[in-house]
C-alpha cells in the first residue's frame, strides 16, 4: 500500500512540476512579446497588422518573387477563363488536341492596358506559337503547325500584375493545371 502511495505522490508531483514549467514558459514568452510590442498584447498587434496589409497593387515585386506565386486560373466551363498573373510571369496549362493547319482563336479582355503574350505550346517539344496583345485586349489566332497535343500559353510581359479574361475557341480537355 505504501508503494502505491509513493508512486501516486511521485506521479502527482511530476504533473504539478510540468504544469508549473509550462506556465513559466508561457509567462516568459508573453513578457518578451509584450516587450517587443511596446507593452501591447499580441492579439491587438496582430489585428493591427491585418488591417494594414497592402492591396494587390501595393505589394512590391520582391514579395511576389519570394512567395513564387505566378497566378491563378478560374473557370466554370473550361472555355471562359478568368486569369490573374504576377508581374513578368508566364504559365502554360490544360491540354488540347489539334490537327495540322487547324486554326485556334483566343479572345483576351483586360480592364487595364497590359502587354500579354497569348498562344499555344507544343507538348512534344515545348515550342511556343504565340502573338502579343499590346493593349491587353484583342484576339489571337494560331495556325497549328503540326498535329499533336498543345497547352494554352500566357505570358504577362507587363511589370505589374494583371487580371484578364481569356475566351478559348474550344474547351480544354480535362483539368486546368
Amino acid at each position: 500500500m505504501q508503494d502505491r502511495r509513493k508512486k501516486m505522490w511521485v506521479w502527482s508531483s511530476s504533473v504539478i512540476l510540468c504544469a508549473v514549467a509550462v506556465g513559466i514558459i508561457i509567462y516568459v514568452m508573453n513578457s518578451d512579446a509584450m516587450e517587443h510590442n511596446g507593452g501591447n498584447s499580441i492579439i491587438a498587434d496582430t489585428t493591427a497588422v491585418n488591417h494594414t496589409l497592402p492591396t494587390e497593387d501595393e505589394v512590391p515585386s520582391e514579395v511576389e518573387e519570394e512567395v513564387n506565386m505566378i497566378g491563378m486560373i478560374e473557370t466554370k466551363d473550361s472555355k471562359n477563363l478568368d486569369i490573374y498573373m504576377s508581374a513578368s510571369r508566364s504559365n502554360n496549362f490544360g491540354q488540347l488536341p489539334f490537327k495540322q493547319d487547324e486554326s485556334f482563336k483566343m479572345d483576351v479582355t483586360s480592364e487595364k492596358v497590359n502587354e500579354l503574350e497569348i498562344g499555344l505550346m507544343s507538348m512534344t517539344d515545348e515550342q511556343i506559337y504565340s502573338e502579343i496583345v499590346e493593349s491587353g485586349t484583342g484576339s489571337v489566332t494560331i495556325k497549328v503547325p503540326e498535329s499533336g497535343m498543345y497547352r494554352i500559353y500566357v505570358n504577362n510581359l507587363s511589370p505589374e500584375s494583371v487580371q484578364f479574361q481569356l475566351k478559348l475557341g474550344k474547351a480544354i480537355d480535362g483539368p486546368i493545371d
